[in-house]
């Protein structure tokens, strides 16, 4: 049986070495682009089939999955459970805490009230003129052109407001 078998192996191996010898007879001045295919290799798998859960067992079903992903990451950050009344309050003193034990440099308070206070449109003017024509770090430029035509108009629409608000 073992020298049946090794034989069957060994027809196969043959016949794939005569292949691709012959494929690469026929296409010898086309070498690098059916080398590059061989060497490609296959693509990876972009999907979850199946997965091995804490309790040991396999599981192919997405609802299952997605439950040990949410448990995983969960606990990877230790994220309390939706519903709390006191969740915002644990999390404004976690955040607290961290911030008084790691940050080490604070702003001065002149920095502070400085980056407190709203946006003029003289600065927002300023910014924009000095900013190239065409050039931008958004969507050519449209933001920034919209936003000019805004600030220009401010001061008229600020006034219009506060008339019809009883303000001034």
């Amino acid at each position: 049986a073992r020298r049946a078998l090794r034989d069957l192996i060994l027809k196969k191996h043959l016949r794939s070495l005569r292949h691709s010898k012959g494929f690469f007879y026929a296409h010898a001045n086309k070498g690098g682009k059916y080398l590059a295919r061989l060497l490609k290799g296959t693509a990876p798998c972009t999907q979850i089939r199946k997965l091995c859960l804490a309790s040991g067992t396999i599981s192919p079903f997405p609802q299952e999955i997605a439950e040990e992903f949410k448990n995983y990451y969960q606990a990877l950050y230790n994220l309390p459970a939706p519903g709390g009344n006191d969740r915002s309050l644990n999390r404004t003193t976690a955040m607290t805490n961290y911030l008084h034990n790691n940050v080490t440099e604070m702003v001065n308070p002149d920095s502070a009230s400085a980056l407190d206070a709203p946006i003029s449109t003289e600065e927002l003017a300023a910014a924009l003129k000095n900013t190239k024509t065409w050039k931008s770090t958004g969507t050519r430029l449209l933001f920034h052109r919209i936003l000019y035509e805004i600030c220009r108009k401010a001061p008229a629409m600020a006034h219009k407001s506060s008339k019809c608000c009883g303000r001034r």
